[in-house]
């Protein structure tokens, strides 16, 4: 499925499967430097991986699906690695947790960002953190570098 998408796409395409829905699995395809989606209802997510890659990222998807979605351990995940800046709001939105400081204040406000699991309330960066901490704002999570 890979190879019919990059001719159809006539270029070097990633994939990457972005999010569960109950009806079924949202599918990232990156084409040159913008990203297309397509939806996939009925198939799980071995089948569709094993479309787009291998047997071998199958398995990888899985666990990690399985660590960070059942279990909620990001502690093992392969998180993007992001520097940290002056106060929250500017660590998320060059992280690209969050679209703008605007939304990521909104996201501190509405309680829906964490350092290292510990609910973060206001825009100050925790005083002790350190190198492999782990940011979340909403679903989307990175790690410190």
């Amino acid at each position: 499925m890979k190879e019919e998408l990059q001719k159809i796409y006539d270029s070097e395409i990633n994939v990457r499967i972005e999010s569960f829905w109950d009806a079924g699995w949202r599918v990232a395809i990156m084409v040159g430097d913008k990203w297309k989606y397509s939806t996939y209802f009925d198939l799980d997510l071995d089948q569709i991986v094993l479309e787009l890659h291998n047997t071998e990222a199958a398995n990888a998807a899985r666990k990690e699906f399985e660590l960070r979605f059942q279990k909620g351990d990001l502690s093992q995940v392969d998180l993007p690695l992001i520097t940290a800046a002056g106060t929250v709001s500017e660590t998320l939105t060059q992280a690209g947790l969050a679209e703008s400081r605007s939304e990521a204040k909104r996201l501190i406000n509405q309680r829906a960002v964490k350092w290292n699991n510990q609910l973060l309330t206001s825009d100050t960066l925790p005083s002790d953190r350190k190198s492999g901490d782990i940011i979340k704002a909403g679903r989307k999570a990175a790690r410190l570098q």
